[in-house]
């Protein structure tokens, strides 16, 4: 509805009076509702009593705690990486959101349209090939979002249904369901508080993905040929790597890569039945998968609230050596060229060929000086541009890019080769 009316018929001071008064009219309903509750008296029921049971035991509340943090955590981590990582695209972020709220209704459903049992084997395939392609980024789209979507949907599943199998006696459903929210928001909370302090990539996504086969029954002891299916698949998944090494991972190579790493995908959907197998040979195939992955030079990566932002290094012989790109998942935030010949030649789309490089040297001819407005900072480029007297400001969201691209042992753009003034103001661009 947002950008179908909202947006379009609204203004933005319009939109946040719609909202402010739309919080102010839900406190004060809330407010007056517990007015009239706490004014009420409690009607005497009459009847037998009721055995409530035994109250819940804090392992139970933290099992309970724990099952609802994972599909949290996952969402999170899901929706970061398929709109950062497989594909930049609107409205993207709302699959996964639909799909987590989807799994509630089935798993507390009477008649749940996939049962359990069904939920655990594609579960366990799902979560296979998802850590087997994870780290390879030149994968299908299509196969990327399937398959990740699918892992994610699958295994909030699986942890909802293992929830709703123990849930109390319903005298203490209430608490149940307060616990219940209680890990949606410490699953919420690491991702959004302490995986971005803790982490310079989203390894917070491969680690509850892995950490999620725990939620899986399977105790007891483990028969003699899924030990052998087990060292099978972990030989298998070891093995990739050194092929990588030594052969690359191009042609025949890369194809016995693959054939290794969805051997081993295989073998630990051989022993999903053992919960603890299963999780092993899952994190020796992410830990394998990751090895022999998509490989970018990258020399320095940074996190923040905003994403992960990667500088990575390519020898270019047309540049005389190597050249610097910054990057934020996908999207390349321009390039610079080391060499003393290009340092200063704006790279990539602001280059003087493009249309932003034209109309810049069509400007400049001019004699009265240039007052500029950029939104978004990157490496700065476009400061490349500016003469003495003009002035140049950058409106970026992020401090962590102000900080990179001002550094000049990262790109020199702004400090080195920009010959107007360059100013930069820390907002979101959209509001000012």
């Amino acid at each position: 509805a947002y950008p179908a009316l909202v947006e379009p018929l609204a203004t933005l001071r319009g939109q946040t009076f719609g909202w402010t008064l739309g919080y102010g009219g839900f406190i004060l309903l809330m407010a007056t509702l517990a007015l009239f509750v706490s004014r009420a008296r409690a009607a005497a029921i009459e009847g037998p009593a009721v055995d409530a049971g035994p109250a819940p035991t804090w392992k139970q509340r933290a099992v309970w705690v724990a099952l609802a943090a994972i599909p949290s955590s996952l969402m999170l981590g899901v929706t970061t990486h398929i709109t950062t990582d497989v594909a930049s695209a609107p409205f993207l972020w709302v699959i996964p959101l639909a799909l987590y709220l989807t799994t509630f209704i089935i798993a507390f459903s009477e008649k749940p349209i996939i049962s359990r049992e069904m939920t655990l084997v594609l579960q366990a395939a799902a979560i296979a090939a998802c850590v087997v392609i994870l780290p390879f980024r030149q994968t299908n789209l299509a196969v990327q979002i399937f398959v990740h979507l699918g892992a994610f949907f699958l295994t909030a599943l699986m942890c909802h249904q293992a929830m709703v199998a123990r849930r109390p006696n319903p005298a203490h459903l209430t608490e149940f369901y307060l616990w219940m929210s209680f890990g949606g928001v410490v699953g919420g909370s690491f991702n959004a508080f302490l995986a971005p302090v803790i982490f310079t990539n989203v390894w917070e996504y491969p680690l509850v993905l892995a950490l999620a086969c725990l939620a899986r029954p399977g105790f007891g002891p483990v028969e003699p040929w899924r030990w052998a299916t087990f060292v099978l698949g972990v030989v298998a998944a070891c093995v990739a790597p050194i092929v990588a090494l030594f052969w690359g991972a191009d042609d025949g190579a890369g194809l016995i890569i693959w054939l290794l790493l969805g051997g081993a995908a295989v073998c630990a959907f051989i022993v999903r039945r053992q919960m603890f197998v299963f999780f092993g040979l899952i994190i020796v195939l992410s830990l394998a998968a990751e090895a022999v992955g998509d490989r970018v030079d990258v020399r320095n990566s940074w996190r923040s609230f905003f994403g992960v932002v990667r500088q990575s290094e390519m020898p270019v012989p047309g540049m005389k050596g190597q050249v610097k790109m910054l990057s934020h998942g996908t999207t390349l935030h321009s390039a610079q060229a080391q060499h003393p010949d290009y340092e200063c030649r704006p790279l990539v789309y602001y280059a003087p060929e493009t249309p932003i490089g034209q109309v810049f040297t069509r400007r400049s001819k001019e004699v009265r000086p240039l007052r500029i407005g950029a939104v978004g900072l990157g490496t700065g480029a476009v400061a490349a541009y500016t003469r003495p007297g003009d002035a140049l400001t950058f409106f970026e969201i992020d401090p962590m890019v102000i900080k990179i691209s001002t550094d000049p042992k990262h790109f020199s753009y702004t400090t080195k080769c920009a010959n107007g003034a360059i100013d930069y103001v820390l907002v979101d661009a959209r509001l000012t």
